[in-house]
């Protein structure tokens, strides 16, 4: 009855490329049964089920991932499986940067804005542009844009430097010291939240098969040789 309807028709076209061949066969629980009782409902359930899972895992990917899905399973040039564990790595690395900007916006702050704050808040005598990019990981023309913006929200100021007049110190205002202070731990700790509930060993095996990745892409060679470079 449920291979008649045109409903459970278009549910199979979707499930033939969103779904792994995997996940369409019935759960185990499923195929240990016997008898009758594999219904209609019982396949209305399984479908629905099935299509629950397509759901939410098309929630995580955005559209553009999902017509690179959909035009690869078309051609079968590559496998899919593996291209959608990558549009879910960066479908994770898109909501955890969303939700930080959402965290931090109340302070007027964006991810950069709060690192260059956290680089300067045990620095009574300030850092220079120079040191501030280097340690931030950014260009100087980031780091003026960054600087020109927390100056002008009250959170630094720049200044002679002590040793030498003729350079540019930025240092703490007492606002910026005291948002510094209020924020680290509590974004700190939200950060550590992401992996609640991980065990020890999920963490390493997480951290193993990250390294894995690293080592199939090209740009994974910096990270990897500056961390060799360490002593």
């Amino acid at each position: 009855m449920a291979a008649n309807c045109p409903i459970f028709n278009s549910f199979s076209s979707v499930l033939k490329w969103q779904c792994p061949p995997r996940m369409l066969s019935p759960p185990r629980f499923v195929r240990q049964r016997r008898g009758p009782c594999h219904s209609w409902v019982e396949t209305t359930a399984l479908t629905l089920i099935r299509c629950h899972i397509i759901w939410r895992r098309m929630r995580m990917l955005e559209q553009k991932h999902l017509a690179l899905l959909e035009e690869a399973e078309r051609r079968a040039v590559a496998d899919t499986d593996n291209m959608r564990a990558c549009f879910e790595v960066l479908a994770l690395a898109g909501a955890i940067d969303r939700d930080c900007a959402t965290r931090l916006a109340p302070f007027r702050l964006s991810e950069g804005k709060f690192v260059l704050l956290f680089l300067l808040h045990d620095q009574p005598d300030g850092l220079s542009p120079h040191e501030l990019a280097e340690r931030a990981g950014v260009t100087r023309a980031t780091i003026t844009g960054l600087l020109d913006g927390l100056e002008r929200d009250g959170f630094v100021t720049r200044r002679p430097g002590l040793d030498d007049r003729r350079k540019i110190a930025v240092v703490l205002t007492g606002p910026g010291r005291k948002t510094a202070c209020d924020l680290l731990d509590g974004h700190s700790a939200w950060i550590a939240s992401l992996f609640a509930g991980f065990t020890a060993k999920e963490r390493q095996t997480f951290h193993a098969l990250l390294r894995r990745i690293w080592r199939n892409l090209d740009a994974g060679e910096r990270p990897r040789a500056r961390q060799e470079a360490q002593p």
